[in-house]
């Protein structure tokens, strides 16, 4: 089971943007801590050692250095505990297991003591990009998660963008078939439970509880909530519940199996080869971004910059006047504004140069407003 996983891991396309993407780099260590905590906790529970449990304490901190959501890890060792070593439920309110629990509390208000010292306390890194009320919350994370379940299935097209809309329209197709597969997939952990296949149940809750953080806090992960990079841990449990599915599969089973596996396989690579060539500098994958996606204002200023700092100062121009053209109430589109100053200050306007910083002046939303009262202030 373990191998068929990794394999199956190891070509599933969804890796790719965590793989090609150098911001993504966190994903990669994130999961590097995550794994080594489980490995020791298992360690720990097998012999009961102190120095493996005292690493799995290290291994979890750096984790949370690594990326917030590893805070989440103690439930998965809570189902390893209750699946796999048949702890009873009441030996966690017995003190030993207990303090063990209460001692992963540690690590993260140390986290949380550097966090708030150096970048504050708040979860909105994304600057309240989304304020959802609890409808729209609700139809948001019903909807995404079934977005991240059908990715798994059918990971393509790749994009490092993916359009949301604030709705709360309960009785759109696309809300009705996301809460179908959502009761399908907590009915399976049901009938896994019931059925004693705890392997598989612990597949499920493993992708579940390491998805969850980029459902529940919307707001803090900024403009792009559909991120394929978010997928990248949560893969590993569907990795263990389909190489479940292929070694107890009966022998006729296994040679559909093996056809499909080699179909598989030719079908992974070409997408992986073919999405590889969009990775091949930033202005590429911007622009192949911007023909899927055409809203992705982000990514359009970060095109506009490039082109910019290229000297081609027509084509930036050209961007950000579309970035004002599709939304002009975007979050950031004083940024938008400040560039058109920079491209008339490029072209010795000084008028022109002025109309432009001021109108971004005009458009507070950006948390990096401050950047265009300078420009202001210096001409």
């Amino acid at each position: 089971i373990a191998f068929l996983a990794a394999v199956f891991f190891l070509i599933h396309p969804i890796n790719t943007e965590v793989v090609n993407w150098a911001s993504a780099a966190v994903e990669l260590t994130f999961a590097l801590f995550v794994l080594l905590s489980i490995i020791f906790y298992m360690k720990y529970r097998a012999n009961f050692s102190t120095r493996n449990l005292v690493l799995v304490y290290i291994f979890y901190f750096l984790g949370i250095l690594a990326k917030e959501p590893a805070a989440f890890l103690p439930i998965i060792f809570a189902a390893i505990d209750l699946l796999f070593f048949k702890v009873p439920i009441r030996s966690f309110f017995r003190f030993p297991n207990l303090k063990m629990y209460l001692l992963f509390a540690v690590p993260v208000i140390l986290y949380m003591v550097m966090r708030s010292l150096v970048i504050g306390f708040s979860l909105s890194v994304g600057y309240g990009f989304w304020q959802l009320s609890f409808s729209e919350h609700v139809y948001a994370s019903i909807t995404l998660f079934a977005s991240y379940v059908s990715k798994l299935f059918y990971p393509y097209h790749h994009n490092v963008f993916h359009a949301f809309e604030k709705t709360s329209y309960f009785l759109s197709p696309v809300f009705l078939i996301s809460l179908v597969t959502t009761v399908a997939f907590v009915s399976l952990l049901f009938i896994f439970y019931k059925k004693r296949q705890y392997i598989l149940l612990f597949s499920f809750i493993w992708f579940f509880v390491f998805l969850s953080p980029a459902i529940i806090f919307l707001d803090a992960v900024g403009e792009n909530v559909l991120s394929e990079r978010y997928l990248f841990v949560p893969t590993m449990g569907f990795a263990i519940a389909v190489g479940y599915f292929i070694k107890f599969a009966r022998i006729p089973q296994r040679f559909l199996i093996l056809g499909l596996g080699v179909f598989l396989l030719m079908s992974s690579w070409w997408i992986v080869y073919h999405r590889n060539q969009d990775w091949r500098s930033p202005e590429v994958m911007y622009t192949k971004t911007l023909e899927q996606n055409p809203e992705a204002q982000s990514v359009r200023y970060n095109l506009a910059r490039i082109y910019f700092e290229n000297g081609e100062y027509e084509r930036s121009k050209e961007q950000y006047e579309r970035m004002i053209q599709i939304n002009p109430t975007w979050k950031d589109i004083t940024m938008a504004y400040k560039g058109l100053g920079d491209y008339y200050k490029s072209q010795d306007d000084e008028e022109k140069t002025l109309e432009y910083y001021l109108r971004a002046t005009e458009t507070s939303f950006s948390p990096r407003d401050y950047v265009v009262y300078n420009d202001v202030g210096v001409l």
